[in-house]
């Protein structure tokens, strides 16, 4: 298990790496479109999700030279019905290669990707 650490209110860009391209016959370039969720839970609904962000147009940036998705977590991200801190999050990734409307559910090599929102001061 994979769980990247990240402090409420701060704006990271998280760096994702597939690694099963080879697997797939495709590479990075045939990227056309990124589906991210951060979700509470396992069987929470995609739609339901706290975080649902998409390339190419929102928060969401292609690394060509290093093959990295990066996914820009903002301020605006945390609070109300979205991040909450001291709180777990699955990570969600589906990459459509080539417009072929399919996306592939990237699984991390069957490794859960996670992600802890770390409190960065005390709330009442």
């Amino acid at each position: 298990m994979s769980v990247t650490k990240i402090k409420y209110e701060n704006t990271v860009n998280l760096a994702i790496t597939i690694n099963n391209f080879t697997k797939l016959g495709k590479t990075f370039a045939d990227i056309t479109r990124v589906l991210f969720l951060l979700k509470s839970n396992a069987s929470q609904a995609d739609a339901a999700a706290p975080i649902q962000k998409a390339y190419p147009n929102e928060g969401i940036t292609l690394n060509l030279v290093d093959e990295k998705i990066i996914v820009n977590i903002a301020k605006a991200d945390f609070g109300g019905d979205m991040l909450q801190a001291d709180a777990t999050y699955l990570i969600a990734i589906g990459v459509e290669f080539n417009d072929s409307g399919e996306f592939y559910e990237d699984k991390d090599d069957k490794l859960e990707r996670k992600l802890y929102v770390i409190p960065d001061k005390i709330r009442s």
